[in-house]
């Protein structure tokens, strides 16, 4: 779950999703539904529970949108073309995974150096002085930015991989997908089709999911 504005109460909860062996018809709504109340612990399906969010609206949630995405971690390999008319800053300049913030930041302060260095150049310009070129300028503010893009980007996939501790600790490994991926586009699964792969991926995953069943057995337990 990640929080875009708390006041308002806007949250995105991030799903793994694995095309082809995926679609969006795996992503109902009242499917997503269930995830975030079980991704929050509550099971509606309990008599009493189901009850209680009905007749509260401090339970209630609307889903906005429900769209894939491909998390990526890019840093531009220009942030300025040849002839100084174009300037990239912000999301145009880099991608990060959402861990961190650093994504926001980072543009903020894209946006900052970018906007001294151009009011410095048309004032030059309109003075009709010399001295500060738009070549020089520019490519001092992509000297400048392109480092710390190229750190936070780094830094944001380490904090992604912390994440990932967690979900080990529950012996779910990121990786294991993509190696049931692999195993099921390899001679001689692949020769079988696409809607019978599709079955055997959901039932693999829904065994690689056995131990949170287990963990939950034993919260209701206690």
């Amino acid at each position: 779950f990640v929080c875009h504005d708390g006041k308002n109460g806007d949250w995105v909860l991030q799903i793994p999703f694995f095309p082809p062996f995926q679609t969006m018809d795996d992503f109902t709504e009242e499917k997503v539904r269930g995830m975030i109340w079980a991704g929050l612990g509550i099971h509606p399906t309990n008599d009493n529970i189901a009850s209680t969010i009905n007749s509260n609206d401090e339970y209630r949630f609307d889903i906005l949108s429900l769209r894939p995405w491909t998390m990526s971690s890019l840093v531009a390999q220009k942030y300025v073309n040849d002839s100084n008319t174009v300037v990239l800053a912000g999301d145009a300049a880099h991608a990060f995974p959402p861990a961190g913030g650093f994504g926001m930041n980072t543009g903020l302060q894209d946006a900052h150096n970018l906007a001294w260095r151009l009011t410095l150049l048309l004032k030059s310009e309109a003075s009709g002085s010399s001295l500060i070129n738009a070549k020089s300028i520019l490519g001092k503010y992509e000297r400048d930015r392109k480092p710390i893009a190229s750190q936070n980007a780094a830094l944001s996939v380490r904090n992604y991989q912390r994440t990932l501790r967690i979900a080990r600790a529950c012996y779910l490994d990121a990786q294991h997908p993509q190696l049931l991926i692999k195993l099921l586009d390899s001679p001689p699964i692949n020769f079988l089709p696409l809607h019978s792969r599709r079955e055997m991926f959901q039932k693999l995953v829904q065994v690689a999911m056995m131990p949170l069943r287990s963990l939950e057995a034993c919260s209701t337990a206690s």
